[in-house]
């Protein structure tokens, strides 16, 4: 599955907690629980990525989002589904680096989806409204407070690129079949065995570790 603009779009909106991040009874008592598990490795969170600790897990995942986000991966996570865009939602609503693109593209989401806290104070927040329920949006600043000490490092996505995906499938199906008319099974398997993979066709985690 792609989404418009970056082919890698869904490494960030899998996994994701969307139910509580969508009603407020849930955020409420979701925030209080991550906020109880970091407070006591709060000391660890400047030292990551060197030393990382289970509990400050959400944390992480929120500051990967941040580290990957532009317009692109923003418009992608807005228009994918409402799951992604309470999770868009609470990356505006959290990030020590808030863009206008923010606003732009969680606006499209009203009248679209139901409710949901994150969206509506997000959009409150990027307008510089302090309105909203007092104790999420506390407890909101609590966690742009701790990302703001995560080291910043900016993480690269692959464009989607459909066609190009599709003609070098092509280009390898023909190769194979020619393999195959020429040497038989074992030649084809020994050819999928060796050839290098086109960078289309692995990982994301792959291809970002050949990125550095």
């Amino acid at each position: 599955m792609h989404t418009p603009n970056y082919m890698d779009s869904h490494h960030y909106m899998s996994h994701t907690p969307y139910m509580p991040l969508s009603r407020v009874k849930g955020g409420e008592s979701f925030l209080s629980l991550k906020l109880s598990e970091i407070t006591p490795y709060e000391k660890f969170i400047e030292y990551f990525p060197r030393i990382k600790c289970e509990p400050l897990e959400f944390l992480y995942q929120t500051h990967r989002t941040i580290c990957a986000m532009d317009k692109y991966l923003y418009e992608d996570l807005v228009l994918h589904c409402w799951r992604s865009i309470s999770w868009a939602a609470w990356i505006a609503l959290v990030t020590p680096y808030p863009e206008r693109y923010m606003l732009k593209f969680l606006k499209r989401t009203e009248g679209r989806i139901s409710e949901q806290w994150s969206v509506k104070t997000a959009i409150l927040r990027l307008r510089k409204r302090n309105q909203g329920n007092d104790d999420l949006i506390a407890k909101a600043k609590v966690f742009e407070g701790y990302l703001a000490r995560l080291p910043f490092k900016k993480i690269p996505l692959r464009k989607t690129n459909i066609k190009a995906q599709l003609d070098h499938n092509i280009e390898t199906q023909i190769k194979l079949r020619k393999i195959y008319s020429e040497g038989g099974t074992n030649a084809a398997i020994s050819y999928l065995r060796c050839r290098e993979p086109n960078e289309l066709e692995i990982s994301y985690q792959e291809w970002l570790s050949k990125q550095t």
